[in-house]
C-alpha cells in the first residue's frame, strides 16, 4: 500500500431516524483514528431520513451522499430492508463515488451490504473492511470487525461467510469507542458506594419511547431519590413526553446533542439503555447496566452478555413494563455489581492499525504497573502465544495476578509495555540471574509481522546494556521460527537443545549510544 499521508478510506455507512446513529458513530471513532494514522476519509452516505451527513461535515470529514430513496422507510423495516434502494443499483453509485474520491481502501458498515455488492467495489480499491454484528449474509472482504460477544461462539460465527484469508477482529477488544473512552476508563475507581445516580440512553431515535418508560419506573416510590441524566439523541420521536416527565421527576437532567457519553457515564452508577454500540462503552467505564432490548439483531449479543454477568438483561421492549423495570432497578440497588473489564477504549485503534498499519520506528516503552495485568492475561492466554510458549496451559486470572504483582516487587525483574501512539502492542521482561539479562517478549496477535518484536529486543537490550550485566540470554521453543529469525537478524548466538534453542549476546563494550527510559512507572520515553 502508498505512504499513509497518501491513503484516502471510504467509509460507506447509513444513518437515519429508524435505523438510529450507532452504526455511523462507530465508523465516526474509527474514522477519527484513521485521520490521527495520516489517513484521509470520505463517507459515503443515502440522504435518508434523518440523515446525520451535515453531523459528519461538522466533525470535518467530506461527505458523499448518495440520492434519496423515492420510497419512505417503513417503521417496521428489518435490517435486510435498510439499503432502501436495490443492493446492485446502491454498489454502482458507490463505485462510481470510490472512483472518484480515489480511495484505496473501503470500510463498509451497512445491514443491507453482502458479497455481491462487494465483488462491485473490487476493481476500485485495494481492500475492503466489513464491520458486521448480525453473521446472517456472505461477504467478500479482507479484514471483517465484529466487536460483539457470543461467548464461546464469538470466534465462529462467521465460519464459511467469508474468504479464508480474511483477517478476523472479533470480540470486545474492537469495540469502536471515541478516544475519550480510553481516557475514562485508565482513571476509574471501583464503584464501591451505595449507587445514586442513573443514567438513560436509548440511542439516537428511541422509535419505542423507552426513555420514557424508564422516567416513569425511576419516579415509583422507593427509587424517587436517585438523581438521573436523561440523554435524548437527534431524531427522538416526542421529546415533549420526555421533557414533562423530567419536569415533574426532582433531580433529573436532560442532555440533548451530546458529543459523548464518556463523562456522564463516568460519574453515573448504573446505565438503563438498548443493545449495540453503547453497550460496548457502558462496558469500557464499568458501568453496570439494565439493558432493554429493542431490535431483535441486539438479543443475541445481550443474551450472551446477560450470561456472563456483563449486563442485566431486563427483555424486549415489547415484554418489559413499567413495574417489571422498577422491580429490576430495585433488586440492582441491594445487591449491586460491576461487569468484567473487557473493553478498554482502545478497538479503533487496533482496526485502524489494520488498515493502516503502524511503524516499529514509533515504538516507545514504559514500564509495566498493575493496570497491565488484563492486558498481559490476555496476550499470554492468546493460542500462538500459549503455543509457543514452555508452558501452553491455559493461565488462569488469579493465579496470574499473584505472579504478575510479583513481578512488579521483585527488584530482580523488569517489565516493559512497548506502546504505539498510546496503543499497547507488545511486552518484554528481563530477569537478572547470575550476572546475565534473561530475555522474553510477546507481540500482540494483531501486530506481529511488522518488525516490532526485533525494534522491541533492540531497545530493551541497549537500556539494560547500562547495567552490569555479563550479557543477554533468551529461550524459545525451536518451532518458534519468528522469534528464532529476530534473533538471528540482531546476531544473538545459537544453541540447540532438544527441542529448545538458546540465544546469548555477549555484553557490547560501549553502551554510549543506549537510549533512555522512563525511571518513573508509567511514563513512556522513546528509546532510540
Amino acid at each position: 500500500m502508498a505512504s499513509k499521508k497518501s491513503v484516502i478510506v471510504a467509509i460507506r455507512v447509513d444513518s437515519g431516524s429508524q435505523m438510529g446513529s450507532g452504526h455511523l458513530m462507530r465508523c465516526l471513532s474509527l474514522a477519527g483514528e484513521l485521520t490521527r494514522s495520516g489517513a484521509r476519509v470520505t463517507f459515503i452516505c443515502r440522504e435518508l431520513p434523518g440523515h446525520l451527513c451535515r453531523y459528519l461535515e461538522r466533525e470535518g470529514h467530506t461527505v458523499v451522499r448518495l440520492r434519496e430513496p423515492e420510497r419512505e422507510i417503513s417503521s417496521d423495516a428489518e435490517p435486510s430492508g435498510w439499503l432502501q434502494v436495490p443492493e446492485h443499483e446502491d454498489g454502482e453509485e458507490t463505485a462510481e463515488a470510490l472512483r472518484r474520491v480515489g480511495a484505496r481502501v473501503l470500510v463498509v458498515d451497512h445491514y443491507g451490504i453482502g458479497s455481491e455488492w462487494e465483488r462491485l467495489q473490487r476493481p476500485w480499491v485495494e481492500r475492503i473492511v466489513v464491520i458486521d454484528d448480525q453473521a446472517d449474509r456472505k461477504h467478500c472482504c479482507d479484514v471483517l470487525v465484529d466487536p460483539n460477544y457470543f461467548g464461546k461462539q464469538t470466534n465462529h460465527r462467521y465460519d464459511g461467510l467469508v474468504p479464508a484469508n480474511c483477517r478476523m477482529l472479533l470480540g470486545p477488544r474492537y469495540a469502536l469507542l471515541q478516544r475519550e473512552y480510553r481516557y475514562f476508563h485508565s482513571a476509574m475507581i471501583p464503584r464501591t458506594e451505595a449507587p445514586r445516580r442513573v443514567l438513560i440512553f436509548f440511542g439516537g431515535s428511541d422509535s419505542t419511547d423507552e426513555t420514557s418508560k424508564a422516567l416513569r419506573a425511576l419516579s415509583t416510590t422507593g427509587l424517587a431519590h436517585l438523581a438521573v441524566d436523561v440523554v435524548l439523541g437527534p431524531n427522538y420521536p416526542s421529546p415533549a413526553n420526555v421533557t414533562e416527565l423530567v419536569a415533574r421527576r426532582p433531580g433529573t437532567t436532560l442532555h440533548t446533542n451530546l458529543p459523548s457519553l464518556a463523562g456522564l457515564m463516568f460519574r453515573a452508577d448504573l446505565a438503563i439503555g438498548a443493545g449495540g454500540v453503547t453497550t460496548s462503552e457502558r462496558l469500557c467505564m464499568g458501568l453496570p447496566s439494565i439493558v432493554i432490548t429493542v431490535a431483535a439483531n441486539q438479543e443475541g449479543p445481550v443474551a450472551s452478555l446477560s450470561e456472563d454477568c456483563a449486563v442485566i438483561w431486563a427483555g424486549s421492549s415489547s415484554t418489559v413494563s413499567v413495574y417489571h423495570l422498577a422491580g429490576i432497578i430495585e433488586a440492582f440497588l441491594r445487591t449491586p455489581s460491576s461487569p468484567p473489564d473487557w473493553v478498554d477504549g482502545r478497538g479503533a485503534s487496533r482496526v485502524a492499525a489494520m488498515i493502516i498499519p503502524p511503524l516499529h520506528e514509533q515504538l516507545v516503552l514504559r514500564r509495566a504497573t498493575v493496570a497491565d495485568a488484563r492486558l498481559i492475561f490476555e496476550w499470554r492466554n492468546e493460542p500462538t502465544a500459549r503455543e509457543m510458549s514452555f508452558d501452553s496451559a491455559e493461565i488462569h486470572w488469579e493465579a496470574h495476578l499473584r505472579w504478575f504483582e510479583s513481578k512488579l516487587r521483585d527488584n530482580d525483574v523488569l517489565l516493559f509495555i512497548g506502546d504505539i501512539d498510546d496503543l499497547p502492542v507488545a511486552q518484554v521482561r528481563i530477569e537478572f540471574r547470575n550476572s546475565e539479562a534473561h530475555l522474553s517478549y510477546g507481540v500482540d496477535a494483531d501486530f506481529r509481522g511488522l518488525c516490532i518484536g526485533a525494534s522491541l529486543v533492540e531497545r530493551v537490550v541497549k537500556f539494560v546494556g547500562r547495567m552490569p550485566v555479563g550479557g543477554y540470554v533468551a529461550r524459545v521453543k525451536i518451532a518458534n521460527e519468528g522469534s528464532r529469525k529476530i534473533f538471528n537478524r540482531l546476531g544473538w548466538r545459537e544453541t540447540i537443545h532438544g527441542s529448545e534453542l538458546e540465544f546469548r549476546l555477549e555484553r557490547a563494550k560501549s553502551h554510549t549510544e543506549a537510549g533512555v527510559i522512563a525511571p518513573v512507572v508509567g511514563k513512556s520515553v522513546p528509546v532510540k
